[in-house]
């Protein structure tokens, strides 16, 4: 969250455009170089903006994508740019066997400059504090999707990058939640959760979380918070992560346990943890003001890994390459009838 990622020129030329001297809609590698590069579009819109640059180099036009319009936050007096809608304006020498998306939708992480440090930090403490649904720019970043959504035929990808991530996220569970499932591609979204140890969540954690839960809510409220959780079932995120990142590293943890617990017999006591948190228990418990539905508890994705440089661990550069990208792996949500 708290990382800038923002590779020069010389590192996406190298490694991106020049990789892709022809685009194929049909390759995944290609998709999210693709998607990658209209994130960095958002930070690069930024950079103009604060050095009052008039434009700045539009990547996105390689890919076919046109700049529709630009997501400010003015709550803050600087207007800074968190977000980005592109619209796809095909030309005739790339590949569209399969139809590229109408709208892309892209938001940026955290940039460490004084014209936007400030007000960056205070949307990461918003997750740290699950509170994040109630900025400006989830309200803008959620309409802005809804309006792309309403238009007729129209496909829409959610894209973000570290705290542009937990945008992304939001707007995607909000969409999922009435049946709108966006591709969206989550590059080291933010976990918030307890600490690691030694790179593995403590399963102690799970089994704690899980006996709560069964200890405060009655079978009732149970239900109602397992029918929410299957409500995102079929919203399946690409999440790029990193094993050395600790902004991101939970996702790996949180599905390989779920996994894991499945496989002995008890993943009714992975999907309970899965869909509470340890905090927010807590503060349920002693009357504390709390939003139940916390951002990183999500019951399906597709993951991918990268083994790049550990110091490179929250780059978004990372992703426009393909030299350290492990395939995908799917987690998906089990539908079996268990009860507690």
């Amino acid at each position: 969250m708290n990382y800038q990622a923002n590779p020069t020129d010389s590192d996406f030329e190298a490694s991106g455009l020049s990789r892709l001297t022809t685009v194929n809609w049909q390759d995944e590698h290609h998709r999210r170089s693709i998607t990658a590069s209209l994130v960095q579009g958002v930070y690069e819109l930024e950079h103009a903006r604060q050095k009052n640059f008039q434009e700045c180099k539009a990547w996105w036009e390689f890919f076919d994508y046109q700049l529709l319009d630009k997501l400010t936050d003015n709550i803050y007096s600087d207007s800074s740019i968190f977000g980005a809608i592109y619209e796809f304006t095909p030309k005739a020498r790339n590949n569209y066997s399969i139809e590229a998306p109408t709208y892309v939708i892209a938001f940026r992480g955290t940039i460490m400059e004084r014209h936007s440090f400030v007000r960056d930090m205070k949307l990461n403490i918003k997750i740290l504090k699950n509170k994040l649904h109630r900025t400006s720019c989830i309200e803008k970043a959620i309409q802005a999707v809804k309006d792309k959504a309403s238009i007729h035929g129209a496909t829409i990808w959610l894209a973000g990058h570290s705290l542009g991530s937990a945008i992304a996220m939001f707007a995607g569970k909000d969409m999922a939640k009435t049946g709108k499932f966006l591709t969206s591609y989550l590059f080291n979204p933010p976990f918030v959760a307890f600490p690691m140890k030694r790179g593995i969540l403590v399963a102690g954690t799970f089994m704690i979380t899980a006996a709560l839960t069964v200890f405060i809510r009655d079978h009732e409220e149970r239900q109602h918070s397992e029918n929410r959780f299957k409500e995102l079932r079929n919203w399946v995120p690409k999440l790029y992560l990193h094993e050395s990142d600790p902004i991101c590293t939970g996702y790996i943890r949180y599905f390989k346990l779920l996994e894991r617990m499945q496989r002995y017999g008890v993943g009714v006591i992975g999907r309970l943890a899965a869909q509470n948190s340890l905090k927010g228990l807590f503060m349920e418990y002693f009357g504390m003001e709390y939003c139940s539905e916390e951002l990183h508890l999500i019951p399906s994705a597709c993951v991918t890994t990268s083994c790049t440089p550990k110091r490179h661990a929250h780059d978004l550069s990372q992703w426009f390459r393909d030299d350290s990208v492990s395939d995908p792996k799917m987690y998906c949500y089990n539908n079996a009838e268990e009860t507690v």
